[in-house]
Order: structure tokens, then C-alpha cells, then sequence
């Protein structure tokens, strides 16, 4: 047996790794914001676990630098404000709303996991607006990688398609121009995802913990968490829908009384708290492509096969629509759009389970539809860069094109 370096297909298929990851090196230097994302997809076809964590790395250290060269408006110049009025200032400051209210309107006490973690920085660091964005964007990404792997588990999904749904998810399903702006709503997400992953994996205290962190960092997300458990008691999986019609008509009833009141609440909230003067970007477009895409998801899990996985998928996605659907449709688009944020999570493994409904018997089909959600994913993080509100360094169109110098000169601009 011809075995190590005398192995003469291992060592070209390690010289083939050394040479690509030389050019990926010349581009780094050269483009690097691109030289990430190609990294990104090779990555992603790699066969070796340990893979993960480059892909991961590559992943976190190009939204950090995109966020890094963001300009500092929206939600982030008020986190950067208050973040600059907590700097040497002791802890129960938090519990003053009346002194930090001014700083952030959105200010409330009771989300210390966000909060907190924000004082804490302020006394390490005066480089508020970069230590928010690198903050925020790896509380965005890493909790939900590795809720992806946990649902991996879960579902049974190979390392391949594993990574394939995580690149779907960093690059297509979680809008990254919104990260550093909605950043409590994103990190707020996040956990719930994360929440959602263990729960389906059977571990009820490690999704209580993590539901909970979620409510720390944004309160909103009780609503739609507490809204979600009260469906799957009155819903269990596998409990026939019409075995008594009466009973089931009484549980639709009392879950649109539950679904009504926390629209109510959060409207009286936000109405109290400060009104509703704000603007978002959200149209009834979102709602078609959501619906449109649950539609291919609900089709393909019935041509794989009942699983309890996407029964509960789907019912924390027709709850948080539902949500955000009905303060559209009473025209409050900011919150219309704050509860939108957290259907993005819920697209990566909708897609996962239209792969699969994909035959590995049909190769070409088989391996046509991993390229395409790959090429897909990139081409839509490309677009929304390119034709995004926020402006990244002078120009947005150009911001991916940038050398390194040029990276480092529009950091802070």
C-alpha cells in the first residue's frame, strides 16, 4: 500500500490546495473583500469538518469589515452616543431611563444583554462606533452558525449541505446592510434562532436559556417566543387537526386572540414609548417573496415526508408574519420591518429542505441546485451591498472592489 507523501494523488491534491490557497492570498492582498467571499464558496465544497471554522472566520472578518467601513447613522449613531455617556460611568447607570433616554429613545432597562455588553465596552474602548459593529455583527453570526449546526444534527443534514445552508443564510437570508442599524432586533434573532435549534433537539433548558438571553437583548422577542410556545401547546405535532371540530375551532379561536393581543400590546407599547413617526424600507414585495418561498418549503416537506422539524419551522414562521404582516397592513412599517428581521432565519432551512426534496439519483439536478443556491446567495449579498441606504466607505458600489489601504482609510469615515 503506497501511503504519506509517496501517495501520489494525495500529493497532488495537496499541491493543488497549496495553490489555491496562494492565489486566494494575491487576491487578499488585492481584493480582500473578495478573496472572503471565494474563500467562502470553497470552503463550502470541502469535504473536511475542520473546515468549518475557516469558513466561519472568513465569514465573520468580511461583515465585520463591511460594517466596519458603514457610516455611523440610524440606530448605531444612537448606540454610539450612548456608548460615549456611559464611558467611565458606573454600572447602575443603566437603571437611570430618565438620564439615558435622551441617548437612545429606544432605551429601556430591562434588555440588559445588550445593554450591559454595551457599558462593558464603553469601559474598555473609546472606539465606540467599531467596537459596536465587530460586537454586533459576531452576535449576529456566530450564535446563528451554530444553531445551524445543532439544526444540522436535528435534520440529518451531510457537512456539505450543512455549509451550503450556512452560506445561504450569512449571504442571502440575513440582510447584512440591516446588521449594525435593527443590531438588537439581529442579536435578539440570533438567540431565538438558537432557541428554536435546541428546542427542536429536544433540550428544553438550553432553549429556555437561550430564549431568554434573546429577551434580555430585545424585549420584542417575548412576544413572538411566548406566541410561538402558545401555538405548539394548542398545535402539537401530530395531533389530527379536524379529530374534533368544536375542539379545534375553539384552539384557532384562542390562538388569534393570542396573535390580536400581542399585536395589540406591541402597538400600545410602541405608541407610549416613542410613537410612530419612523419610516422603513419594507413593501408588500417582502411579504409575496416570504410567501412564495414558504409555499416551496411547505410543498417540498410533504413530498419528503412529515417531520416535526418543519411542523414547528413552520409555525414559528406563520407567527412571526402574522406579527409583522398586521402592523403592515395597519401601515406601522418600522414595526412591520423589526418583526420581519426574524423570519430571516427562518429561510436558511426552508431551503435546506427544498435540496433535499431534490433526488441524488438526478446528479445533475442534485448538484445544479447546491451551485445555484451558492451563486444565488452571493449574488444577492452583491446586489444589496451595491444599491443599500447605507453607505459603505465613499461608495457603496465600490466598497467590495477596495484594497486593503483603501479598507483601512474608510474605516470610521
Amino acid at each position: 500500500m503506497v501511503t504519506g507523501t509517496n501517495n501520489p494523488r494525495l500529493a497532488t491534491g495537496i499541491q493543488g490546495q497549496l495553490a489555491l490557497l496562494a492565489a486566494l492570498a494575491a487576491v487578499f492582498l488585492y481584493r480582500p473583500l473578495i478573496a472572503l467571499m471565494l474563500l467562502c464558496v470553497f470552503v463550502v465544497w470541502g469535504d473536511d469538518r475542520k473546515l468549518r471554522a475557516v469558513f466561519l472566520l472568513a465569514v465573520c472578518l468580511l461583515f465585520c469589515i463591511l460594517n466596519l467601513t458603514k457610516q455611523v447613522d440610524g440606530d448605531l449613531l444612537n448606540y454610539v452616543n450612548l456608548q460615549n455617556y456611559l464611558s467611565g460611568r458606573p454600572l447602575l447607570t443603566l437603571l437611570d431611563v430618565n438620564q439615558l433616554r435622551p441617548m437612545s429613545s429606544t432605551y429601556r432597562p430591562t434588555e440588559p444583554g445588550f445593554y450591559g455588553p454595551q457599558w462593558l465596552l464603553a469601559q474598555m474602548t473609546d472606539s465606540t462606533g467599531a467596537s459596536i459593529a465587530i460586537l454586533g455583527t459576531l452576535g449576529v453570526y456566530i450564535p446563528t452558525f451554530a444553531a445551524l449546526l445543532v439544526m444540522a444534527r436535528v435534520k440529518g443534514w451531510n457537512n456539505r449541505l450543512t455549509m451550503i445552508v450556512a452560506l445561504f443564510a450569512f449571504f442571502a437570508a440575513i440582510n447584512p446592510t440591516n446588521t449594525t442599524n435593527l443590531v438588537r432586533q439581529y442579536v435578539s434573532a440570533s438567540f431565538a434562532f438558537m432557541a428554536l435549534a435546541t428546542l427542536l433537539d429536544g433540550r428544553k433548558l438550553a432553549a429556555t436559556t437561550w430564549a431568554l438571553i434573546s429577551c434580555s437583548i430585545h424585549n420584542g422577542s417575548a412576544y413572538l417566543i411566548g406566541c410561538f410556545l402558545v401555538l405548539a401547546i394548542l398545535f402539537p405535532y401530530g395531533r389530527p387537526f379536524w379529530d374534533r371540530p368544536w375542539g379545534s375551532a375553539w384552539r384557532v379561536l384562542c390562538a388569534l386572540g393570542v396573535l390580536g393581543g400581542s399585536v395589540a400590546l406591541l402597538w400600545f407599547q410602541q405608541a407610549l414609548s416613542s410613537g410612530m413617526l419612523e419610516k422603513s424600507d419594507v413593501t408588500v414585495w417582502h411579504y409575496v417573496t416570504s410567501a412564495v418561498l414558504f409555499s416551496l418549503f411547505w410543498y417540498c416537506s410533504r413530498v419528503v415526508g412529515p417531520d416535526r422539524g418543519d411542523y414547528y419551522l413552520s409555525l414559528a414562521f406563520l407567527v412571526t408574519i402574522f406579527i409583522s404582516g398586521s402592523f403592515f397592513a395597519m401601515q406601522i412599517r418600522v414595526m412591520a420591518l423589526r418583526y420581519l428581521v426574524y423570519a430571516e432565519w427562518l429561510y436558511a432551512p426552508m431551503v435546506a429542505v427544498m435540496l433535499c426534496a431534490i433526488p441524488r439519483r438526478h446528479l445533475s439536478a442534485y448538484l445544479a441546485s447546491r451551485w445555484l443556491a451558492c451563486c444565488a446567495a452571493l449574488c444577492l449579498f452583491i446586489l444589496r451591498v451595491s444599491i443599500s441606504g447605507w453607505i459603505y466607505g465613499p461608495d457603496s458600489r465600490q466598497v467590495l472592489n477596495s484594497s486593503v489601504p483603501e479598507i483601512f482609510s474608510y474605516i470610521g469615515t
